[in-house]
């Protein structure tokens, strides 16, 4: 049930089929249709509605059950709730190449880019696109992961697996080299310690530590999204703009809403 906002249309079009089986269960086991067949029907759809709504609420503040409650109070939407600011940038600066994000803020990038200017790296659906695409998106968040010899092999990181069930550290490195990431978005609190510190193999510090990276934009809070750039040749014209545009790597459109108003 990972789905759970589908549950809802799934008990619309189940119940009827639900309810039908059952009165042909009541006929083989009693040799008629029960007469009050109607109000089966009925109670099992709204038992199927009723178990659904309860399901898909389960989610905590994020759940599309307490999402529909913050529509009625009339909060329907807010853009410091989705990296509003960071995609005007994207496009503004038009940001060339391939793009490297994680999957939690996935869905906003499809609307705001895809399939036009940029593909998202992965979204939250890895039931359909593998474990794969979770290791390599904990690889950058983290910095590394450890995953097995063997599974590197499959991945693409080795040639073959001389150990297969050997211990492969898969790196931020690793990712970026094999899918010719060009730009990388990131959040600045990935990677560290219960105390708040980096981990030594983080992402971040390596980016900054990099003559390879640049940091061309972040959110004006310091535990927000940033974005690095890839200095290259094919680069080179879009770093241009992103310091004129944001020379302290801070950016806002004109015309758009300061930052928590």
């Amino acid at each position: 049930m990972s789905h759970l906002r589908h549950m809802p249309l799934f008990a619309i079009a189940a119940a009827p089929m639900a309810a039908q089986c059952w009165a042909e269960a009541a006929r083989e086991r009693f040799g008629r249709r029960p007469r009050a067949g109607k109000w089966i029907a009925a109670a099992v759809c709204g038992l199927a509605l009723g178990l659904s709504v309860y399901l898909a609420g389960r989610g905590g503040p994020f759940s599309p059950a307490a999402r529909a409650a913050q529509l009625l109070r009339g909060r329907a939407y807010s853009i410091d709730d989705y990296p509003v600011r960071l995609c005007d940038f994207i496009e503004d600066a038009r940001l060339p190449g391939r793009m490297w994000n994680d999957s939690r803020y996935a869905g906003y990038l499809i609307w705001r880019f895809s399939p036009e200017t940029h593909r998202v790296f992965t979204d939250m659906r890895y039931d359909i696109f593998g474990a794969r695409f979770l290791a390599e998106d904990y690889a950058v968040r983290l910095g590394a992961v450890e995953i097995r010899q063997g599974q590197a092999a499959q991945y693409g990181y080795l040639p073959r697996a001389e150990n297969p069930d050997a211990a492969f550290e898969l790196t931020w490195r690793h990712v970026f080299e094999k899918w010719g990431v060009d730009f990388a978005i990131l959040d600045y609190l990935e990677g560290r310690d219960p105390n708040g510190r980096f981990y030594p193999w983080s992402t971040i510090p390596a980016l900054d530590a990099s003559s390879e990276w640049a940091l061309v934009y972040r959110d004006p809070l310091e535990r927000g999204l940033r974005i690095y750039l890839r200095l290259a040749p094919h680069t080179a014209e879009a770093f241009r703009r992103c310091r004129e545009l944001a020379p302290y790597a801070l950016y806002q459109r004109p015309g758009r809403a300061p930052f928590g108003e």
